[in-house]
């Protein structure tokens, strides 16, 4: 299965649960009572050893400006979920593997998906943080106060930002270790 370019040997979709039936397993019970539901489904052959299962993952009240969604990872089996803002990183095959991805600082508002190097970028109002196959990569320090825009296409391993309350400021972040530059 191929989502966002790449490669996943899982499938996710967001399901509505019944009244009354829990999800399999919940993360994020300290966030809310407002719960996003995604039926996992790993391996893409027929009968793989891994049954599906729910996921319900708990986050704030709806309202604040954030991302919600699922994304596959540069690791086959591994699946980044987003709950407004909030996201979680885990092995599709093992539900209990999820945790929170706390260098984003639960505000993560889009994303990025790079091929060279393989990432997917996670993006916050303030930073960066690099998820490639083996997990988190880094995290830029503070990019800016109210938001940041993120080039599509970086250029020569650099990744060109700009905040959005500086027009015409630029740096540029090194897509190999996260190191933030302005240009000469």
């Amino acid at each position: 299965m191929d989502l966002h370019t790449f490669s996943s040997r899982f499938r996710l979709s967001a399901v509505d649960l019944p009244p009354g039936g829990p999800p399999d397993y919940e993360l994020g019970r300290e966030f809310g009572s407002y719960m996003e539901t995604y039926l996992v489904e790993p391996g893409d052959i027929p009968g793989s050893s891994h049954d599906p299962y729910t996921l319900g993952i708990h986050s704030p009240t709806p309202g604040i400006r954030a991302l919600s969604g699922a994304f596959p990872t540069p690791n086959r089996w591994m699946a980044c979920i987003v709950a407004r803002g909030i996201p979680f990183l885990g092995d599709a095959r093992y539900p209990q593997s999820f945790m929170e991805v706390r260098e984003a600082r639960r505000d993560v508002v889009d994303t990025r998906v790079l091929q060279d190097p393989p990432l997917l970028l996670l993006i916050t109002e303030l930073s960066i943080v690099a998820i490639s196959s083996t997990g988190v990569a880094w995290a830029t320090q503070r990019l800016a106060l109210d938001g940041i825009d993120v080039s599509m296409t970086p250029r020569d391993g650099w990744l060109v930002c700009s905040p959005q309350r500086e027009p015409g400021a630029v740096l540029l972040v090194n897509l190999r270790d996260g190191q933030v530059v302005l240009p000469v």
